[in-house]
């Protein structure tokens, strides 16, 4: 029986002007509709072989096909200068540009985690760059969860193998066992002792906040100096699910600014 497809295609053009967005860079991953699992992509061009995620666009063009079976996606895409834009319930052939406001300079970036595309405890790329320049700020990080998983975490960060980078300097051991669709923000907590009110941990990342922790001793109060971290040679977004992460599935959340434009 004959595999048939479904085709998207589709424009960066700018919001302001409506001018198309032509520079080189810029990927997209695509996801079934409402989910967090990577849907295998073809290439339309290339007798529908297989595409590898996330795409590169092509001069702000997306096109790729999915199996007929896929009836609506969802696509995160990150333009060529570093704004993030998510598209939902996207039938094909139902869009055909994707506006793009380039005087808007805080972004935030949402970007699925899976089981299903990825290994426990292993660092995964997501395949998006930030800029060099771009400043992630400590304000805003955290994660929603789709499909809970008992007593595990996630990491969020920059790949490690890069100058700079850090696995978990973004979201540091973050809980992914809350209830589905439920969101926690990465930040520090503090508890109350019988001495003292202290900074006990911290879910933010070494590159987000300075932390010590305090204990439960008068005067002791620990310390938690949140913090910006400019994007210089490590830019590739990682995240790393805890050993015994089987079940999880959500999305991973956090701002950065581009005020190098």
């Amino acid at each position: 029986m004959a595999q048939n497809y479904l085709v998207h295609e589709f424009q960066l053009k700018r919001q302001d002007n409506g001018v198309s967005i032509l520079a080189a860079g810029g990927v997209a991953l695509v996801v079934a509709a409402g989910g967090t699992d990577r849907v295998a992509l073809y290439n339309p061009d290339n007798s529908f072989a297989a595409l590898a995620q996330p795409i590169a666009l092509n001069y702000g063009t997306g096109r790729f096909a999915v199996l007929d079976t896929v009836n609506s996606v969802d696509i995160y895409i990150m333009g060529p200068e570093g704004d993030f834009v998510v598209i939902e319930d996207v039938v094909a052939g139902s869009i055909s540009e994707v506006m793009i406001d380039m005087q808007r300079r805080v972004q935030m970036l949402k970007l699925p985690y899976s089981v299903a595309d990825s290994t426990a405890n292993t660092e995964t790329d997501t395949g998006f760059d930030l800029p060099a320049g771009a400043v992630v700020l400590p304000w805003g990080a955290g994660v929603r969860v789709a499909a809970t998983d008992a007593t595990e975490d996630l990491e969020v960060g920059l790949l490690s193998s890069e100058s700079g980078g850090d696995t978990d300097g973004f979201i540091n051991n973050i809980a992914i066992s809350g209830a589905n669709g439920s969101t926690t923000m990465a930040q520090a907590l503090i508890t109350v002792g019988s001495n003292e009110q202290f900074f006990a941990s911290t879910t933010l990342g070494v590159l987000l906040a300075d932390f010590l922790a305090g204990a439960d001793v008068a005067g002791d109060v620990g310390t938690n100096n949140p913090k910006h971290a400019v994007i210089s040679t490590a830019r590739s977004i990682v995240y790393l699910t805890s050993a015994g992460t089987d079940t999880a599935k959500g999305w991973f959340f956090f701002q950065y600014m581009l005020p190098q434009r």
